[in-house]
């Protein structure tokens, strides 16, 4: 799977649902973005404790889910690809 570079601004990303951003895209941003801060905090990814904020768009209840971790399962620094 290959991310749109166009979704990432200055400050945030942007994408518009589904064509450029969907919820595979969101999972991998998310797993991603913990792993950076795991790497500036010199911890594992799976200890870090991170906040996700969704607004009231159609599709976020979709995207925020899919880059939650279950409650039966945490996150691991280990993934295959390079986010949260």
């Amino acid at each position: 799977m290959t991310i749109d570079a166009a979704i990432f601004k200055a400050y945030d990303v942007r994408g518009i649902y589904p064509d450029q951003m969907d919820e595979a895209v969101a999972y991998r941003i998310g797993r991603g973005f913990a792993q950076v801060l795991a790497d500036l905090e010199g911890r594992r990814a799976g200890g870090l404790r991170i906040g996700l904020g969704r607004d009231m768009r159609l599709s976020a209840p979709a995207t925020s889910d899919r880059s939650r971790p279950s409650s039966s399962t945490s996150w691991s620094a280990t993934a295959s690809w390079t986010a949260a």
